[in-house]
This record gives C-alpha cells, structure tokens and sequence, in this order.
C-alpha cells in the first residue's frame, strides 16, 4: 500500500475513533507496526493512552541464536536494503533516544520476544 493511503487510512480511522469520544481513550493497538494508528489517534485527542504491542525477533548478542531470530535476520539482510534483526540493546538503545524508560525484554512460548517501553 503506498505511504499516502496509509496516510489517509490511519486519518480516517482517527476521525472516527474521535468522532465517537471526548473523553479520554485507552487504545490498545496490536502488531503497532508503523505505529501511524496509535500516533494519529494520540494526535486528535491527546488525553489518549496508547499501548502498542509489536512482537518481535530480537537475536541474543551473538546475533546467531536463537536460531528463528537468527534466519529471520538473514532474511532481512538478503531482503532489504540495510535489513536487519536487531538485539535487545540495539532496541533499547533505540527506544531511549525517543524518549522511552522501563525497557523491559520478555521471552514468549513463541520464537518471537515482547518488548514493553514506557513513554
């Protein structure tokens, strides 16, 4: 989907999310992805709470196991340009230059990993 309907997807969705409340919103936005959703609607009512939930394969630092994070990343790689799977410190790292604190890493039944952040 290109970036400008995605644009218009997520203003769409936050003027009816907006449209049906005046009060405060607790809005939990599973796989977050991009995040435009949860932003656009913090955007239009900014007494929102938005909890985003993104799984994802984070590799222990030997960026070589465990083994689905570790192909998942070499997917990436050979995928995308500059792709990669990040570890939890390159993570966390990112999280705090945005403005993020309480970085936490949890293991799932699941390949993948949850992070929580608070921001």
């Amino acid at each position: 989907m290109p970036r400008t309907a995605v644009y218009a997807e997520t203003q769409a969705i936050a003027d009816l999310v907006a449209e049906s409340s005046t009060e405060a919103l607790k809005v939990l936005d599973i796989a977050a992805g991009h995040g435009l959703f949860g932003i656009t609607i913090a955007q239009r009512n900014v007494r929102a709470e938005i909890v985003a939930v993104v799984l994802e394969f984070v590799p222990n630092a030997d960026r070589v196991s465990p083994p689905v994070p570790a192909r998942f990343s070499l997917t990436m790689l050979a995928g995308t340009p500059g792709g990669d799977a990040y570890t939890f410190a390159e993570l966390r790292q990112r999280l705090e230059g945005a403005g993020f604190s309480n970085v936490s890493a949890h293991a799932l039944p699941t390949p993948e990993t949850i992070m929580l952040a608070e921001k």
